[in-house]
Formats: structure tokens, C-alpha cells, sequence
């Protein structure tokens, strides 16, 4: 489960598990799903055939992911595809609650960016995308020291 805005940490991600496969250590690749905010978000629209443009966008305490022109959208939409993954999008409260969350029961002070990997992954058990008790990783990509003050909650 992973932020995206540009594209690298998915695409990177996913070479590495190409990698891993041809060399015989995997047996086959996870699949890859994303997140992205609902104000910025051309990757998701892209993947469902939704009418957005990067003239669409809002802002967003999510600063890491919120790239409203990836030059590498075409790339990840074919990585979506072969790893059979999904992208979804999270809502600015669901990104506030999250990083709460983290801080206050992991201990993690994690950027507005990474807290919607979980707000996303929730939403996904939620669906049933994703069955409760799968193993998933959400990397924390970010700490919450980068994000202005007036955006952090006590």
C-alpha cells in the first residue's frame, strides 16, 4: 500500500519485485495497490476513466503525494495493471485521523502523505479488497517533523 504522486517509490518498488522474480526468489509479484488524495488525484481518475484535470486540483495537507501532472503516469497505470493492484483515494480528515492514529498507539509521527497509505489500506479492508489479516505493507515514507505546524493536531 503505497502514496503515490510522481510515481517512484511505486515503480521502483515494482522493478525490485521484477528483479526478485527473474532471479528466482519470489515466485511471483504482490500485487500493488495506491493512494492518492481525493483532491489531487490524476493517477486514480486515470485508472477509472474519470474526467480530471490537473486545472481539478485542491489543496492538500498531503504535500508528498499531491502532483496534479505525474510525467509518469502512463508507467504507473501499467504497473497497476500487471501487479493487479488499485488505486483509491482518501479524504483530508481520513489523512488528519490517521496520523493521530499513528502517533498516538505506534508512536510514529508520520507526514499527512504516509498516514493516507492507512488511511487507504482501512478503506480497502473495508471494501474487502484487501481480506482483514492479509499481510500488507505500508511504508512510512515521511515524518510528520517536515509538515508546517498549523497542519499538525495536538
Amino acid at each position: 500500500m503505497l502514496p503515490v504522486g510522481n510515481g517512484s517509490l511505486l515503480i521502483g518498488m515494482v522493478r525490485g519485485y521484477q528483479e526478485l522474480l527473474v532471479a528466482g526468489i519470489i515466485a511471483k509479484i504482490p500485487k500493488f495497490h495506491c493512494v492518492q488524495a481525493h483532491a489531487v488525484r490524476p493517477l486514480v481518475a486515470a485508472l477509472n476513466g474519470e474526467q480530471w484535470s490537473h486545472l481539478d486540483a485542491l489543496p492538500t495537507d498531503a504535500s508528498g503525494i499531491a502532483v496534479s501532472k505525474p510525467p509518469r503516469l502512463a508507467e504507473m497505470l501499467e504497473v497497476i495493471k500487471l501487479t493487479a493492484g488499485s488505486a483509491i483515494t482518501v479524504s483530508e480528515e481520513s489523512l488528519r485521523v490517521w496520523q493521530k492514529r499513528l502517533s498516538s498507539s505506534e508512536g510514529l509521527f508520520s507526514e499527512m502523505t504516509s498516514a493516507g497509505a492507512f488511511a487507504g489500506l482501512e478503506s480497502l479492508i473495508e471494501s474487502g479488497e484487501i481480506e482483514q489479516g492479509s499481510n500488507v505493507c505500508v511504508p512510512v515514507t515521511g515524518s510528520g517533523l517536515k509538515e508546517p505546524l498549523e497542519q499538525v493536531d495536538n
